[in-house]
């Protein structure tokens, strides 16, 4: 399965509007939102015609009655979906892989930063998309796909070029 992994968008309209040809290119099955406005879920979802699943980050207080976390299993992968704010993820993520872990989560997922991040840290794959709308310190704006297949789950960062 293929999952569509984006964070941060902030309700910026204008720009998933102009990423929606690139998205749908990508021929996700799915869409995983990672906070801050997590209502553009649903809007994406609508117009890419795939099941998505949003968390709240920091910025969707009063905006959204989803959880800030989630943990789900796709082919015998538990995958956790996070902002990362309550973990300190702009610090260091040490309590993010933690977390993981106790939950017994193969991948983690999060966002919060802006910024792309992709590693392995203890046998768990810690994946940030970074921001498609507002990428932060010259990092360039940014997504992920998420595979998972046969009960291992690979990641990929995709920059985008934003266009203003």
């Amino acid at each position: 399965m293929r999952f569509l992994v984006l964070s941060d968008t902030h309700g910026d309209r204008t720009q998933m509007v102009r990423a929606l040809d690139y998205l749908e290119a990508l021929r996700a099955d799915a869409l995983l939102h990672l906070g801050d406005y997590a209502a553009d879920a649903d809007f994406l979802a609508r117009e890419l015609r795939i099941p998505a699943r949003a968390v709240s980050g920091n910025c969707d207080a009063f905006r959204s009655m989803r959880p800030t976390e989630e943990a789900f299993e796709c082919e015998g992968v538990r995958v956790l979906l996070t902002h990362g704010h309550r973990y300190g993820v702009k610090e260091d993520l040490q309590r993010l892989t933690y977390a993981a872990l106790e939950q017994a989560c193969a991948v983690a997922l999060f966002g919060h930063t802006h910024e792309p991040f992709l590693a392995r840290e203890q046998g768990v794959l810690l994946l940030n998309p970074g921001s498609l709308c507002q990428p932060r310190l010259g990092a360039g704006a940014g997504l992920a796909l998420l595979t998972v297949e046969k009960g291992e789950a690979k990641g990929v960062l995709l920059p985008y070029a934003l266009r203003r």
